[in-house]
């Protein structure tokens, strides 16, 4: 069970997303892998939030990891990656 990153965006009304904060364990990934895993886990995060409505919870698997997305009413959004054993109620 692992948690890789959990990302906290927010999506203005023009549909405009603003990063706020973000935090990683790239433990479990080589020295030479962690850029570019870090890379995509931020342009997954803000993509599931573009695409996503106001109110609106997602999960999305990709590759071995699932990206679980809550957009708030008010446009404040939280990303999750994790493994396919990382329990998530919505």
């Amino acid at each position: 069970m692992k948690l890789y990153s959990i990302l906290i965006y927010h999506k203005g009304a023009d549909g405009t997303v603003r990063s706020f904060k973000s935090a990683f364990d790239l433990s479990s990934f080589s020295f030479f892998q962690r850029g570019s895993v870090q890379e995509f886990m931020q342009f997954t995060g803000k993509l599931l939030v573009e695409r996503s409505g106001l109110g609106a919870r997602s999960t999305v698997k990709e590759n071995e990891y699932f990206c679980h997305c809550y957009v708030r009413s008010d446009g404040l959004a939280a990303v999750s990656v994790t493994d396919g054993e990382y329990q998530v109620y919505f």
